[in-house]
């Protein structure tokens, strides 16, 4: 049992290294691959990017109208306070409607107009504060900030935004706002990744090289001495007569 459990720790620690090697490198690598082809944002128009996107991933979109009648709202399971909020960028709507950007902000007065939209409970008063806040509801301004992809691109998330808004269309982007390349923190984890990544060759060659414990003998049980008796004869010695 021992040796069992020896043996299935050192698969788990070896399935270990290799998830968090793979994960660092491929975070790292995307980092670096994202900062060496973004060295500045692209600027393009709010309309022409979702016409011809480009191949950059870092953005300054000039005249951007934001439409926070279709925008959904996350927020904290536990507080169930608005943490972020993805707005559909009304330029980038086709003509069928179908919503082909969305920007995920924490922009602070954003956040407030979401956390106040919440609170509406009908049509009525939804009418009331759309006459109210009709500014508010549908800004116009330049956005900048990095596409996600690869390792940042989570299908849950996508999931769940195709399910607030059906307009969705299937190839949608978001755009985190205020983010940027960043060529640290991507050498840190490539640097994580590379010394995981070692550590998982040299567990290999030294299991490999490891002698194999040979089972011990099992030593033959030992005779135990037994005391022989001698008995009498039992036979009486018979005399001769002489017959005279």
């Amino acid at each position: 049992m021992k040796r069992f459990a020896s043996a299935t720790g050192g698969i788990k620690g070896v399935l270990l290294l290799v998830i968090g090697a793979a994960g660092f490198l491929w975070l790292g690598g995307q980092g670096l691959y994202t900062a060496l082809t973004n060295r500045t944002p692209a600027v393009i128009g709010c309309a022409e990017y979702l016409q011809q996107r480009p191949t950059q991933t870092w953005l300054l979109l000039k005249g951007c109208r934001l439409n926070m009648i279709r925008a959904s709202a996350a927020a904290s399971r536990v507080a169930g306070t608005v943490t972020q909020v993805y707005v559909p960028l009304a330029g980038a709507e086709t003509d069928r409607g179908t919503i082909k950007a969305l920007l995920a902000t924490k922009d602070a007065s954003i956040v407030a107009l979401a956390t106040e939209m919440r609170t509406v409970k009908d049509e009525k008063e939804a009418l009331t504060f759309g006459i109210n806040n009709l500014q508010r509801l549908f800004p116009t301004r330049d956005v900048q900030g990095l596409v996600r992809f690869g390792i940042n691109v989570r299908d849950h998330d996508r999931e769940e935004l195709a399910k607030l808004n059906p307009n969705l269309d299937p190839n949608f982007v978001v755009i985190d706002e205020g983010e940027q390349p960043e060529w640290t923190m991507s050498l840190v984890w490539l640097g994580f990744g590379l010394v995981l990544a070692v550590s998982l060759v040299l567990n290999i060659v030294k299991g490999k090289t490891a002698p194999v414990p040979q089972p011990r003998p099992v030593a033959a049980p030992r005779a135990r001495p037994t005391t022989a008796t001698t008995r009498p004869s039992s036979t009486t010695p018979s005399s001769a007569r002489a017959r005279t």
